[in-house]
Parts: C-alpha cells; sequence; structure tokens
C-alpha cells in the first residue's frame, strides 16, 4: 500500500510540476508577445520596459547596453522607419529564472532568427537580451 502512495506521490509531483512550467511558458509567450506588439507599435518605451534594467540588445548594426540606452535606440530605429515587424514564435524553454523564447522574425522583408532570454526578477520576468541574426537562404 505505500508502494501506491509512493507511485501516486510521483505522479503528481510531475503532473504538478509540468503544470507549473507550463504556467510560465504562458507568462514567457504573453512577455514575448507583449514585446513584439510594442515594436509594431513603434512604442520605445514599451519595448524598454520588457527589458530588464541591465537588458542586452543585439542588433546586426551593434549591441546596446542597459533600458536607459534601449529606449534611446528604439527611438531611432523607429524614427528610421523600424516597424512593422512579424515575430512567429518556435519555441518556449524555460529553466527555474532563465527562460528562452526563440523564433523567427520579418522585418523589412528581411528573416531572422530571434532568441528572446529572459529573467526573474521576484515573480516579473524580463527580456536580459534580445537577438537577432540573418537567416541563411534556404532557412
Amino acid at each position: 500500500m505505500r508502494f501506491a502512495f509512493l507511485v501516486v506521490g510521483i505522479v503528481l509531483g510531475i503532473a504538478t510540476a509540468s503544470v507549473a512550467q507550463t504556467g510560465a511558458e504562458v507568462v514567457l509567450n504573453e512577455k514575448a508577445d507583449a514585446l513584439y506588439e510594442a515594436i509594431r507599435q513603434g512604442d520605445a518605451e514599451a519595448v524598454a520596459a520588457c527589458f530588464h534594467e541591465d537588458g542586452v540588445l543585439g542588433l546586426n548594426s551593434g549591441v546596446v547596453f542597459g533600458r536607459a540606452n534601449i529606449v534611446e535606440a528604439a527611438r531611432e530605429d523607429f524614427a528610421e522607419g523600424g516597424p512593422p515587424m512579424a515575430f512567429t514564435r518556435q519555441a518556449t524553454t524555460v529553466r527555474a529564472e532563465l527562460a528562452v523564447v526563440r523564433g523567427v522574425s520579418e522585418l523589412r522583408g528581411n528573416r531572422m532568427h530571434t532568441m528572446n532570454t529572459f529573467t526573474k526578477e521576484g515573480s516579473e520576468w524580463l527580456v536580459a537580451s534580445l537577438q537577432y541574426a540573418p537567416m541563411q537562404s534556404g532557412e
């Protein structure tokens, strides 16, 4: 009988862990959606608000460090005809206090691999880094 309780406890533990991760994935996907909606809207402040204070934005043109610099870089990019950008999520991976939302972005006819790394600060997930890399032909 004790063995049966042990098995049930293990199954419930696995199910609970699975539900908790799914909950984190839902939150992270919503955060990624909010980030890309802010980009589509051309709202530099909303884009920067998605980032951790020490966040990093890696673009083909260079790397931007810190939320204050990210808001300025976003303003400049939007002024130069930044959005619209489409983002298609491919996978969300959660590992304790770190998570990755990976996908493909399309901006001005260019397709790019996109990697959004999130960090958990308290109960809130914030973008730690956002990087783009051009796709090779055929990808």
